[in-house]
């Protein structure tokens, strides 16, 4: 492996019985040859699909979801080339599966909110939710 390897990613479906049943789209790391992939937990119809864009062609929902896992991609790049490091495909696929996102979930976000929006309304002014 040299220092001049790119990594490149794409998504693509994994086929699935019947064929026009959702299928998971699978985020596939290809470096020097090699490649490693892992279901991203999104599943998509053939139909929606679009394999040159690797997005959906209407589920806006899904495709952020693949956005999410191309900045994650792009990040842990991001890193190496800062830290002159260079994984293989497999050790970049493991990383991917250990840096689980610890987001917020709405049921924990609505309340914070709900306050916020209460602390910053006129006095005497009730929020009700």
């Amino acid at each position: 492996m040299t220092k001049s390897a790119l990594l490149t990613h794409r998504f693509c479906l994994k086929a699935a019985e019947p064929p026009d049943a959702p299928q998971t789209v699978h985020l596939r790391l290809i470096l020097d040859r090699r490649k490693a992939e892992l279901a991203t937990g999104v599943k998509v119809t053939p139909a929606e699909w679009n394999p040159a864009r690797g997005r959906t062609q209407r589920n806006r929902f899904a495709n952020e979801l693949l956005d999410a896992w191309e900045a994650r991609v792009l990040a842990l790049k991001h890193t190496d080339l800062l830290k002159g490091q260079l994984r293989t495909a497999s050790q970049i696929k493991q990383a991917l599966l250990d840096n689980k996102q610890t987001g917020t979930t709405a049921a924990a976000y609505l309340p914070r909110h709900v306050d916020r929006m209460a602390d910053s309304s006129t006095p005497g002014r009730r929020l009700s939710v």
